[in-house]
């Protein structure tokens, strides 16, 4: 009686276990892929280089440095200026000649000056105009390739929502099935109370589970959207994993001594790409330009101009010609004393530039071997997950098969649910995890080529 039992309650199950998945997997299916346009990871980064604001202004910023720089070659040229005037005298000045007064005159003025000698200050504002036009370019790079780390961080977030999405739907329409088992032994009087109970429970669980990894979908969906600034009914293309498994197990095969070397090398990348190193450098000149423009300050200026000018009252019939040549020269004598304030402020802005760049190499240093190692134990997690999730979901179904002929309890098979649903997550999460920490290393070294980044790993096998 008990094997007729348990033969009924197998071919209630079998029958309908072929048309529920096809019917559940059309519904996620159908309600994942809304209508709306295809979007690649390629032209995600390209939208988010187009319209990213931070970027935008980056441009605008470095315009506008290249400007200032060509301006500062201005300083060292000589420049010219015309002036003229027209006065009425009120009351009328009199003239050399008896009884004639002068009651207006009118005055035109072309005037050249060349600085001779400024103490160097043309020269370094020049200098340190190259300078700042340096930091607007490598700001500028900087800010591309943050955009590009953070649009492919939200692309591979969305992703991977998706997959754990589609994950806790697979296993909340499992527990509906083995729910409907349960309550089938349960009528049949093969399965407690207190087992039938504990699958419905378990169902409902599975029911929350899906809602917020729903949730979740959909806020990573619009936070990419808001980041790009477009609408949120794309469809991203599938990251093909299957292109880079040599690249992941390239890496995940790695020994110690084979990262630590390519450590070595992606720092040497590092700190010949990374951008902000290359800022706090350009910094260093400046203040070191600084420095000098303020010690220039004890030192004369000398100028040499030449004016030529145009006078003529109404007395005069024509324009009374004057040309001067003037070599002149100033020197500050007091306050000194704020010279010197100069002179040691600016000096203490270079000790603090220096420092910053040590700082700045130190979190170079340690920025780009968190990125590799990051990378090293991605790979080695994926590989390491998937063979859980494959053992995983194995015992799932030979739980499940023992579970619908009544060897094992309800608690056995709940149990191997949660550990399947957690092996399938781990592995979807780590292969992820690996993509971002690609993408975070080609930042830290300031790489935009991929195939950059996988030559240093066949390099670093090669030098083995």
């Amino acid at each position: 009686m008990k094997h007729r039992a348990h033969s009924i309650v197998q071919k209630k199950i079998f029958s309908r276990k072929a048309v529920k998945i096809v019917f559940a997997s059309a519904l996620f299916f159908g309600m994942v892929c809304r209508l709306g346009f295809g979007l690649t990871l390629d032209e995600a980064r390209e939208i988010a280089l187009k319209n990213n604001p931070a970027l935008k202004a980056a441009v605008k910023a470095k315009e506008s440095a290249h400007w200032d720089a060509k301006k500062s070659i201005w300083s060292v040229l000589p420049y010219a200026q015309a002036s003229s005037s027209y006065s009425i005298y009120d009351p009328a000045v009199s003239s050399i000649v008896p009884g004639q007064e002068k009651k207006s005159a009118s005055s035109l003025s072309v005037s050249v000056t060349q600085p001779v000698y400024r103490g160097r200050k043309g020269i370094i504002g020049i200098r340190t105009g190259r300078e700042n036009e340096k930091i607007a370019e490598y700001t500028l790079e900087q800010k591309t390739l943050e955009t590009i780390a953070e649009v492919e961080s939200k692309y591979f977030s969305v992703l991977e929502n998706k997959s754990l999405m589609a994950i806790a739907f697979k296993d909340l329409e499992a527990s509906r099935e083995n729910s409907k088992t349960a309550n089938i032994r349960y009528t049949l009087g093969t399965l407690s109370r207190a087992d039938f109970l504990n699958v419905q429970s378990q169902t409902s669980s599975k029911e929350v589970s899906y809602i917020q990894e729903k949730s979740n979908y959909e806020v990573s969906r619009r936070d990419l959207a808001n980041f790009l600034r477009i609408t949120p009914d794309f469809i991203l293309e599938e990251v093909e994993f299957s292109v880079i498994d040599s690249f992941i197990e390239r890496v995940r095969a790695l020994d110690d001594q084979s990262v630590e070397k390519i450590s070595q090398r992606a720092v040497s990348i590092g700190m010949a790409g990374n951008p902000s190193l290359k800022i706090s450098a350009a910094s260093i000149e400046i203040n070191q330009n600084a420095l000098s423009t303020a010690k220039q300050s004890f030192f004369p200026s000398i100028n040499l101009s030449f004016t030529n000018s145009l006078d003529k009252s109404d007395l005069d019939r024509t324009y009374t010609y004057q040309g001067v040549v003037t070599l002149s020269g100033s020197l500050a004598l007091f306050p000194v004393i704020d010279t010197l304030d100069e002179v040691r402020g600016s000096a203490s802005s270079l000790e603090e530039a220096h420092y910053a760049y040590e700082s700045a190499k130190d979190g170079v240093v340690l920025a780009v071997e968190s990125a590799v190692y990051a990378l090293v134990t991605a790979a080695r997690s994926i590989d390491s997950s998937r063979q859980a999730a494959e053992y995983a979901r194995e015992t799932y179904e030979q739980m499940k098969t023992r579970f619908e002929s009544g060897v094992v309890s309800a608690t056995d098979l709940l149990n191997t649910e949660v550990l399947l649903t957690s092996a399938e997550s781990q592995y979807t999460t780590a292969r992820y995890n690996f993509l971002r920490a690609e993408s975070s290393l080609m930042k830290q070294l300031g790489l935009r080529d991929k195939k950059m980044l996988h030559e240093l790993f066949i390099e670093g096998r090669e030098g083995e």
